[in-house]
């Protein structure tokens, strides 16, 4: 499974320092790097930020990212939520949707409760339904894949 293509994108975050984050991943392969699962975040300095970044292998493996200042912390703080937020959208594209779907439906539903006809608060009551009918077998089937793949590992710690 090695060669998995990956998806990325980036982002630039700009205060008195400027750094690029550019975020790639295969999204979920069903298991460790042999099943060639692969993510990657990287931090670009594109002017004066005081970015360091350290690795070591004394106790385990280890990646240190230090940066100095209140720009820095800044742009730290909105470049670490566009990796966290574009890694899930890639990893799992359909839930990123369907999150999406379920918030619009439920802003549209209050709006509904407020103005609305009983025809209308059904059309969006069975529409809220199907939505989490689809969210409930997307976490079972998730639930499935992680109690499949934790009774593997359990078995190879019983070997």
């Amino acid at each position: 499974m090695a060669g998995q293509a990956m998806k990325s994108t980036s982002q630039e975050f700009s205060d008195a320092c400027i750094l690029r984050t550019i975020v790639s991943t295969t999204g979920y392969c069903g298991g460790d790097t042999g099943h060639g699962g692969r993510t990657e975040i990287v931090f670009e300095d594109l002017g004066g930020t005081d970015i360091e970044a350290s690795y070591s292998e004394q106790e385990g493996k280890k990646v240190t990212i230090s940066l100095g200042g209140d720009a820095e912390l800044r742009v730290i703080i909105d470049a670490l939520r566009f990796a966290a937020d574009s890694l899930e959208k890639m990893a799992d594209p359909d839930a990123a949707k369907t999150n999406a779907k379920l918030d619009d439906l439920a802003e549209t539903f209050q709006a509904i409760i407020e103005k609305g006809t009983d025809a209308e608060r059904f059309t969006y009551l069975k529409n809220t339904l199907v939505m989490l009918s689809y969210k409930v077998q997307t976490l079972e089937k998730n639930f499935r894949w992680a109690s499949k793949h934790i009774e593997q590992l359990e078995e190879r710690g019983q070997q």
